[in-house]
């Protein structure tokens, strides 16, 4: 039993290797990102990624690209998983997706926001990364990306999770309605 575990064990080893080799290998000739995706297989996006930004860092947006037009319906698990392994190429990864699948924006914008983005930047970004890019339907998305610093009828006190009721305005109690006489 020890023997058949071990074997398992020494047989998928080399594998991990074998796709660092073609993915460092693709990057070094300069391979299109579908090709050097393409020849990645079944690696998870994660470990593809980290593999290509321990390369060549600034070829992360590139990959993105080609995973996104490869697995258009996993575009958000792309994206977030990109910045995650490349924070400091966050706006170089939304410009590549959207620039590559410009009516998945909402996606992206959305898929970035949730990891931390900026709305209004992703929104500014998405705009003018393709002009094929709707920006009403990019706007809609960056509302509900921040839709927890905008809960209608209360302000968020800063620095803790306590809300503060709007204030309520009644007519005729001051602000010159309601019969009341200014002294000036």
């Amino acid at each position: 039993m020890h023997r058949t575990i071990l074997a398992a064990v020494i047989c998928t080893l080399p594998l991990s290797g074998i796709a660092y080799a073609d993915i460092a290998s693709d990057l070094t000739a300069q391979q299109p990102s579908g090709v050097v995706l393409a020849n990645a297989g079944d690696l998870p996006y994660k470990e593809i990624f980290t593999q290509v930004y321990a390369v060549e860092s600034q070829q992360v947006p590139n990959m993105v690209a080609a995973a996104v037009l490869a697995k258009r319906e996993a575009t958000a698990e792309i994206v977030v998983t990109a910045i995650n392994i490349a924070p400091e190429l966050t706006n170089d990864i939304i410009t590549a997706a959207i620039q590559a699948a410009p009516d998945l924006a909402p996606i992206i914008v959305n898929a970035a926001i949730a990891n931390g983005a900026n709305p209004d930047e992703m929104l500014a970004l998405a705009i003018a990364a393709s002009p094929e890019v709707d920006p009403t339907a990019v706007a809609e998305a960056t509302a509900a990306g921040n839709a927890d610093n905008t809960t209608a009828g209360t302000d968020t006190v800063p620095g803790t999770n306590n809300t503060v009721p709007a204030p309520t305005v009644l007519a005729g109690t001051g602000g010159g309605g309601g019969n009341v006489a200014s002294p000036n």
